[in-house]
């Protein structure tokens, strides 16, 4: 090599040599300034962490790659997320909120340099910015910019902004049984009052019995305060539960309005103990601090849509008079929009289920769900769940679904299918291998063939068991092959988180063995 390129090349190298010391010394004064734990580094935005979303020119340790300081003033920084046109969130205000800035931009860019800030809303017809130190749900609104700052807060937070996000499907359980009683799950109230479950089968039944015997209050207020618990939230999450579908009765939510009595139109009968909307508020709650989503699910109407326990019928008839009467039906729409006006803007809150396991008149039903859908998208974009009707079975792929709520004004309307294996028919073998064998090649083209009948829509498995009634002990392989299959849908819930064993109880089922690795994240 020519003495003079030797020469050239020894100067360029000391210019490296001290730019890299120049760099190496920034770093140390950026991470000093953030407070960065050890292993950590701090980007030039002032916030810490070991990914390449950190990288930025004064830090360059700990990353899966560096990134220049031009990378985070752009969209492509996938910590940014997107700016949402006309769409806020509401709620989960920082403290001294709002500010101002320039534009959404600039609110965005206030909301990344804060480390509690997860997301943000500004005022497009103003100047307000509002940083919020979590990620409420988003809805339609004029003259509003949102957004989230991906990857902030604690693991129940991500897992729960997934969820939200669509990035994460829904898995979860049931809490069936809590707040619409069935004796078969949930035996205490019964024993505690000496009522006869034959004669007083579901919620109304069994409070008559207790209010004759002068215990309602106190039984039903044991019931709701010990049946789940935080600690039930708390399982789920560390098991990787994201998700709930919480059964509600339609008299609970007039608890904030004097009591079911004074629902609108008239319906009968309305004698429900009140008490139950403050545990069904403690759901809500528990399942935002442990990052479990909530779908919540009207599981008894007006007049009993189904006529068994589980609707809580006014009778033991076994008739169904929730589709006999168009004030029951109105009814019904009035519960769901006060249910969804006091909940949608909770953290937990995922989306509405309008009627659990519906029989009688398919034309009524689908009525009903046309005025219901209305009253909740007036108030939130967020899931909205049907159920076809429980019997005779439908799958969504007959045609009073196919052609039922189509075209742009429709969205996010998900199915609920209810997949059982222990009530007859082809489901219901004598032995695991006969029934994994129809999961694993029926069910699964069931699935199939309802979103090829149904392309715009979700489906949801809502009810599953690992109940059966084939005679060797393979149950944890049963329950793995559903959640397998039923892993090819859009999401599904066991049923049900706890009450009877026999492979209906999820809480035991984890306890078995079950492939923790089919759920989501574990917090």
């Amino acid at each position: 090599m020519p003495p003079d390129h030797i020469s050239k090349q020894k100067s360029m190298m000391r210019g490296i040599s001290l730019l890299f010391v120049a760099l190496a010394a920034s770093s140390l004064v950026f991470a000093q300034k953030c407070g960065c734990d050890g292993g950590q580094c701090c980007s030039q935005h002032g916030y810490c962490g070991t990914g390449s979303d950190y990288c930025g020119f004064g830090c360059q340790q700990n990353c899966g790659m560096n990134m220049t300081s031009d990378v985070f003033v752009k969209s492509g920084n996938t910590q940014w997320g997107t700016i949402d046109q006309n769409v806020d969130r509401s709620g989960q205000d920082l403290p001294n909120q709002p500010g101002t800035a320039s534009g959404a931009e600039d609110c965005q860019n206030q909301c990344h340099n804060n480390n509690n800030c997860q997301s943000w809303a500004f005022d497009s017809c103003g100047k307000n910015c509002w940083l919020k130190g979590g990620v409420p749900n988003s809805a339609a609104a004029g003259c509003r910019a949102s957004g989230t700052i991906n990857g902030r807060g604690t693991c129940a937070q991500k897992k729960l902004s997934s969820l939200m996000s669509g990035n994460t499907k829904p898995k979860g359980a049931n809490l069936g049984s809590w707040f619409v009683l069935e004796q078969w799950m949930s035996g205490g109230p019964w024993s505690a009052g000496g009522c006869d479950p034959n004669s007083t089968p579901g919620s109304y039944l069994l409070e008559q019995c207790l209010k004759n015997k002068g215990k309602r209050q106190s039984v039903m207020n044991n019931h709701w305060n010990t049946f789940i618990t935080e600690n039930d939230f708390k399982q789920m999450s560390a098991a990787g539960i994201n998700f709930v579908r919480l059964p509600v009765g339609w008299w609970h939510i007039y608890d904030d309005y004097g009591g079911a009595q004074n629902v609108q139109p008239y319906v009968s009968p309305t004698d429900y103990q009140t008490g139950g909307l403050a545990y069904i508020t403690k759901a809500f709650d528990w399942a935002a601090k442990y990052g479990i989503g909530v779908l919540l699910c009207m599981h008894a109407a007006p007049g009993s849509q189904g006529g068994t326990d589980n609707s809580s019928p006014p009778d033991t008839s076994g008739s169904h008079y929730w589709d006999q009467y168009p004030n029951n039906q109105a009814a019904t729409v009035d519960s769901i929009t006060k249910y969804v006006k006091k909940y949608n803007g909770h953290a937990a809150y995922w989306g509405v289920a309008l009627l659990n396991e519906p029989r009688g008149n398919v034309q009524v039903l689908k009525a009903y769900y046309l005025s219901a859908y209305a009253a909740v998208r007036k108030m939130t974009n967020k899931p909205v769940v049907l159920n076809p009707i429980i019997s005779p079975f439908q799958y969504g792929t007959e045609g009073d679904w196919t052609s039922f709520m189509q075209g742009g004004q429709y969205t996010n309307v998900w199915y609920d299918l209810h997949y059982y294996s222990c009530f007859g028919g082809d489901p219901d073998q004598n032995n695991s291998g006969g029934a994994i064998g129809y999961i694993n090649w029926d069910r699964k083209n069931q699935i199939a063939a309802f979103k090829a009948a149904q392309p715009g829509k979700k489906m949801l498995i809502g009810e599953w068991a690992g109940a059966n009634h084939f005679g060797d002990d393979n149950v944890v392989g049963f329950v793995n092959a559903q959640m397998n299959v039923y892993g090819t849908a859009d999401g599904w819930t066991f049923w049900s988180w706890a009450g009877s064993g026999g492979g209906w109880n999820f809480r035991d089922m984890l306890g078995k063995g079950i492939d923790k690795g089919q759920l989501n994240q574990q917090c």
